[in-house]
């Protein structure tokens, strides 16, 4: 009787466990995607804005790879 008691508890434990991690992995994969989307957004803006910027000056490409090369 004992080891039946001890078997199940064992079970609970781990069926608690398991959703536990279940709980916590979809909120880490649910903040990974707020994330990525945030610096897709972020890094779209940035484009976007030194497009404008090389667009209002008129660049020799060395220059323009000299500016390429100091963003990345």
């Amino acid at each position: 009787m004992n080891v039946i008691q001890e078997t199940t508890q064992v079970q609970q434990l781990n069926s608690q466990l398991k959703a536990d991690l279940e709980r916590r992995q979809l909120a880490a994969t649910r903040a990974l995607h707020k994330n990525l989307k945030t610096e897709t957004k972020t890094r779209t803006l940035q484009f976007k804005k030194s497009q404008r910027l090389s667009a209002n000056s008129v660049l020799t490409p060395e220059q323009e790879l000299e500016r390429v090369k100091e963003v990345y």
